[in-house]
């Protein structure tokens, strides 16, 4: 008898090899989303000071 389709995911995620890869390549996405969004946050940030330095203290430059 051939084993179940679920014996062998189960063993599939048991192995140390896929699950370390798998691992890796999750930390790599959520770093480089992380990356992106203080890319993101930081360009806003500087976007409402240059706003603000306009609108608020009437400086131009």
């Amino acid at each position: 008898m051939k084993p179940g389709i679920r014996k062998i995911a189960k063993w599939r995620k048991k192995s140390p090899a896929s699950h370390r890869s798998y691992a890796e390549k999750r930390n790599r996405m959520m770093n480089h989303a992380k990356e992106e969004i203080d890319e993101n946050f930081r360009k806003d940030v500087e976007q409402k000071i240059e706003f603000l330095r306009k609108n608020y203290y009437g400086i131009d430059n």
